[in-house]
């Protein structure tokens, strides 16, 4: 396979497993939260529907 860029192989480092799992772990508690925050659910998700609109039957990518 062709390499697409020029960054030397010693700068190339696989993700530290111990970092990943307290990624992980701080991501789910992160979304258990903002699930069932006040914030979200009377301000945040309101103004997101309002802005998206009518979106039945369409394909919507959340890059957020």
């Amino acid at each position: 396979m062709e390499r697409l860029t020029n960054v030397p192989e010693s700068f190339a480092r696989s993700a530290d497993p111990d970092r990943a799992k307290h990624y992980d772990s701080f991501a789910e508690a992160y979304a258990a939260e903002s699930e069932n925050s006040l914030v979200t659910a009377y301000y945040a998700r309101p103004a997101m529907l309002a802005l998206a609109r009518d979106v039945a039957g369409r394909r919507i990518l959340d890059a957020g």
